[in-house]
């Protein structure tokens, strides 16, 4: 992945974050669908650059559907709101013909400040963790545009994303995807 192509991808990160008391986007700009209900999670732990709740990257469809109503899914994603916080993954083929995987999982704020969520890493840091605690925990992440990311971002390696709120200052969205290249 290059440099620029790196970039856009922080950026559309820091973009969806910004939904903080509006409808929530993917990280791939996506709106997302009306939510669930249902308690999507079947853990409340966070694996930096591989799942969020139980839901992991490179898991089948069908399989981390499992938690969600059909209602609250489509061909390419599910979507989850919690009290002061939504969850929506995604999910694609890697190519023509194969079986539908979850390539992107993303927790979010629905109003700024909140944890009401205690969905966690190893370390502690979730939504509403100060920035400096995501440092803290994650010294060698690097920031760009209020968007701590760890993983290399080469081609087809998994990122974890902590995007800040508006004011910088507490995780209003954690994202694990899957960055894919050529």
């Amino acid at each position: 992945m290059t440099t620029s192509q790196l970039a856009r991808t922080i950026a559309a990160v820091a973009v969806s974050a910004a939904f903080v008391g509006g409808a929530a986007t993917s990280a791939t700009g996506a709106q997302a669908r009306p939510a669930s209900t249902v308690k999507p999670f079947s853990t409340d732990r966070i694996v930096v650059q591989k799942s969020i709740g139980g839901i992991r990257i490179g898991e089948s469809a069908a399989a981390a559907r499992k938690g969600f109503p059909a209602k609250s899914c489509d061909s390419y994603q599910c979507t989850y709101k919690g009290a002061g916080y939504q969850v929506y993954f995604e999910f694609d083929a890697p190519k023509p013909g194969a079986t539908k995987v979850v390539n992107n999982i993303t927790i979010a704020a629905s109003k700024s400040g909140t944890s009401a969520t205690k969905v966690r890493t190893k370390a502690g840091i979730g939504i509403g963790s100060t920035a400096a605690a995501v440092h803290k925990a994650y010294p060698k992440a690097r920031k760009e545009q209020g968007v701590y990311f760890i993983g290399s971002g080469k081609p087809n390696t998994v990122l974890t994303f902590f995007a800040l709120d508006d004011a910088k200052k507490h995780v209003a969205q954690v994202t694990v995807a899957l960055q894919l290249g050529h």
